[in-house]
Formats: C-alpha cells, structure tokens, sequence
C-alpha cells in the first residue's frame, strides 16, 4: 500500500500544474520529498490521474480489471 494515497498525490500534481507551485513547495504542503512529487506529476503527464495509481511501473490490478 502506497503512503500517500491517490487524492493526496493528485491534490500535490494539481498544485504543481494548475497552480504553478514548485514541486519544492507542492512537496513541503505534504511533507514528502520533491523527487516523489516530480514522479507524480511526470506520471500523471504521460498517463493521466490513472498514472497516479502507478506502482513499479504498473497499474493497480482494479484499473486493468
């Protein structure tokens, strides 16, 4: 199970995207590290939100269901 859940992720990408907040900022506001909200944000770029549900390069088995 992933520490910050998919709403927390998209909340943090959408900080970053449409509110043009650093990801240094967007990462502080959750308290996780920058480089966990670049992946987030690149991950949402190429997949869109499901790419937020992205673990070891794969999706959760519900979305593919």
């Amino acid at each position: 199970m992933s520490k910050y859940s998919y709403e927390e992720k998209l909340e943090a990408v959408l900080r970053v995207i449409e509110e043009g907040m650093s990801y240094k900022a967007s990462a502080k506001v959750l308290g996780t590290a920058q480089g966990h909200v670049q992946r987030w944000v690149s991950r949402y770029e190429k997949y869109g939100p499901e790419g937020l549900l992205l673990h070891i390069g794969k999706l959760i088995s519900f979305i593919i269901l």
